[in-house]
């Protein structure tokens, strides 16, 4: 825990390498998440999207287990926010949301 999952249009597709590993870097760095090995990073292409402008976008959805205050969710937010904004400084749409897991019904398997 976490997975923040990086949603961006195919204008972004070559970047998403370079800003999954900034991503990544960045929350390690926030102390709510003080053990690198359960973040995880990963990417969606939205090859089709309305609305809006109609411009590229990366949208970050940070999921994490309830219970964090708001300033350790505003920490993240801004701290994957800034890894966003440093790899696509020409981006037209970047955005961060910080979603709350429901931990009791959360299961998880890891060998």
């Amino acid at each position: 825990m976490p997975h923040l999952i990086l949603e961006h249009t195919d204008a972004t597709q070559g970047d998403m390498p370079a800003l999954c590993q900034a991503v990544f870097d960045a929350a390690c760095g926030c102390s709510t998440f003080p053990n690198p090995s359960d973040v995880k990073v990963r990417t969606r292409l939205c090859a089709n999207h309305t609305g809006g402008t109609g411009d590229h976008f990366v949208h970050a959805t940070v999921r994490m287990l309830e219970g964090r205050t708001n300033e350790a969710k505003r920490e993240v937010s801004e701290a994957v926010f800034g890894a966003m904004l440093a790899q696509l400084p020409n981006c037209p749409s970047l955005t961060v949301e910080i979603v709350d897991m429901h931990g009791p019904s959360y299961v998880k398997r890891y060998l």
